[in-house]
């Protein structure tokens, strides 16, 4: 018997073998509690650990005694391998050595706590330390929603291989009708992987608190790399209060890393009242975009109250907001509101501004609006009757792909089961938009705002979009277990033209 794996993605980690015959083994959390590690050829469990703050729960569970929904290692397992190259700067591909394959596993809704564990011998595990919530230098640290981060930064002339994570979800959210302040999870840590040391704290318990950082953030950091030199230079970080930061890493001015980061919010999205209490549990996806206006970072991100997916109160929206200080600075002064973006709900830059040269007016103008504006938003509103809400939000993180935002979405009680006794499960989308404009970026002959998503065949809530590789060496898109080829060229298009005579 086993837990559920309700929200923990597992983490495949490969010991050796060859390309045909890999040697791998997948850890997995569940919600009673066990980290477990399989041989993914035979299915046989190596070994499973329990850490002994959940030991406790273990008799109810047992006993089926719970009268509610048990968590326990209910986060996403993070692996850290570290296969060293040798002279030649090569990597064998095998941990031996003085290799080591070191993994990291929170409890998201089941507490306070990350584990880390050194499976370098997945036959003799190690237990390296404990981050423990509300202790310590961790005391801003809420519910450990916020998936793990392994990256490079420089701390002084050190360089460091560091965990990055948001400080959390605060369950108060759970019962907050409008936006709330939260009073844990307001942070972002920076943490050593090999020690757990707290390096740096962004947000309340550091010793600069941001401004405005007063809502948890049970959302991953988005790190990017933007001098390409192999460290986190650039960090994005989304909160349940609609707010989305940036802090900027100077790794190359010798200073501790705690002196080397400066940031603010660059973006404040959600409004006042029920219908405009807007969070975000998922980070945006970035792209650089070099337009004849100039360069700028897209960020692409969607709202939805992720604690309750059935909300209909709630007006969500995706957003592509322009960050135009695509360098290091110092001082960040842009501020973005909704106010700021563009309105392309009604896709009048594509068919549905009509044809000849009528609609070409429309289209223009609507082209040069968006251009100006800091970016644009639509509203996940009811397309067959504008104005209406169904309570459709993003559930999941956004994915940028040759110049398309990929989007899924989650609209609650649109599906009538065949048999009247069962739940409906509500309906999944993917939306496939142009970066540029939020025109339909999916093949299709209309260009109409239909045309901007197609409706998945399974219903419930849809993951993230991702893209793997297949055998044969094809991109392929998938959402859950719906693949598709990842070839999203903008295909056949209306266009119009007529002639001017002069």
């Amino acid at each position: 018997q086993m837990g559920d794996p309700l929200h923990a993605e597992p983490a495949l980690v490969q010991y050796g073998g060859t390309a045909t015959n890999p040697d791998l083994v997948a850890y997995v959390a569940t919600n009673d509690g066990y980290l477990h590690a399989f041989n993914t050829k035979t299915g046989d469990e190596i070994f499973s650990f329990i850490p002994q703050e959940l030991l406790s729960e273990l008799p109810d569970i047992m006993e089926n005694n719970g009268g509610t929904k048990s968590y326990g290692l209910d986060g996403s397992v993070v692996a850290w391998i570290n296969d060293k190259p040798d002279v030649n700067g090569v990597k064998d591909g095998i941990i031996n050595g003085s290799d080591h394959v070191y993994i990291y596993v929170s409890m998201r809704r089941g507490g306070r706590n990350t584990y880390a564990l050194d499976v370098t011998d997945r036959t003799d595990p190690q237990l390296l330390w404990v981050i423990k919530g509300g202790s310590g230098s961790y005391t801003e640290l809420g519910e450990t929603w916020s998936t793990i981060n392994v990256e490079k930064v420089k701390d002084g002339s050190t360089e460091k291989t560091v965990l990055i994570f948001g400080g959390g979800y605060d369950d108060a959210q759970d019962s907050a009708s409008e936006t709330t302040t939260d009073s844990v999870g307001r942070t972002v840590y920076i943490a050593d992987a090999l020690t757990g040391k707290r390096l740096v704290s962004l947000g309340k318990d550091g010793s600069s608190p941001t401004p405005e950082m007063e809502y948890s953030i049970p959302a991953r950091i988005k790190p990017l790399d933007i001098s390409g030199d192999g460290f986190v230079d650039r960090l994005y970080v989304a909160d349940m209060g609609g707010q989305i930061f940036r802090f900027d890493i100077n790794n190359t001015d010798g200073k501790l890393l705690a002196n080397s980061i400066t940031g603010a919010r660059i973006a404040e999205l959600s409004d006042s009242g029920t219908d405009g209490a807007r969070r975000f549990y998922y980070p945006p996806d970035v792209a650089l975009i070099d337009e004849n206006d100039g360069r700028f970072h897209a960020l692409v991100i969607s709202s939805g109250y992720r604690a309750h997916p059935l909300n209909t109160a709630i007006h969500d929206r995706m957003y592509m907001i322009k960050d135009r200080d695509t360098g290091f600075t110092t001082s960040l002064s842009t501020n973005v509101s909704e106010a700021d973006l563009h309105d392309a709900t009604a896709n009048l830059a594509g068919g549905d501004a009509g044809a000849g040269a009528a609609g070409d007016v429309i289209r223009d103008a609507e082209l040069t609006k968006i251009q100006g504006a800091a970016g644009w938003f639509i509203k996940l509103d009811d397309e067959d009757n504008s104005g209406s809400w169904l309570g459709e939000k993003g559930l999941a993180e956004t994915l940028i792909l040759e110049g398309v935002a990929i989007v899924s979405t989650y609209t609650p009680n649109v599906i009538s089961s065949a048999n009247s006794c069962a739940p409906s499960i509500g309906q999944g989308k993917v939306f496939f938009l142009d970066l540029l404009d939020a025109t339909p970026a999916f093949p299709a002959n209309l260009d109409l705002r239909p045309q901007r998503h197609i409706e998945l065949v399974r219903g419930g809530i849809p993951p993230s979009p991702n893209v793997i590789i297949t055998k044969g060496g094809e991109p392929t898109l998938c959402v859950g277990t719906e693949c598709m080829a990842a070839d999203l060229g903008l295909g056949v298009r209306k266009t119009y033209w007529y002639e001017v005579e002069k």
